[in-house]
């Protein structure tokens, strides 16, 4: 267990309250969606497959598109990993969503 000192000044005792603050809200988020029916869970889980599914056809367009400009060999496997990053970036939004409402 960490020790928090909270004579030791303002700023750690600020510092050590908002870090509570945090893991209160973060143990709320998770118990709400612990308790989620199965129904909205089911769509969450059918739209994370679909989020990477996208990203995964955005990667496959991406490296099958060619130019008649030659590119560096890397630029074209950077532009495909962040295109798939993409479908990932959209799962943990959707994860989101139910803690924010």
């Amino acid at each position: 267990m960490y020790s928090v000192c909270f004579s030791c000044s303002s700023v750690a005792a600020a510092a050590a309250a908002a870090w509570l603050g945090q893991a209160l809200r973060v143990r709320e988020i998770g118990v709400t969606k612990a308790e989620m029916p199965v129904l909205p869970m089911f769509a969450l889980a059918v739209l994370a497959g679909a989020f990477i599914a996208l990203g995964a056809l955005f990667y496959t367009v991406t490296m099958t598109t060619r130019n008649e400009v030659a590119v560096p060999f890397g630029l074209p496997r950077l532009a495909g990993s962040v295109t798939f990053s993409l479908g990932l970036v959209l799962v943990g939004g959707a994860n989101s969503l139910p803690a924010i409402t």
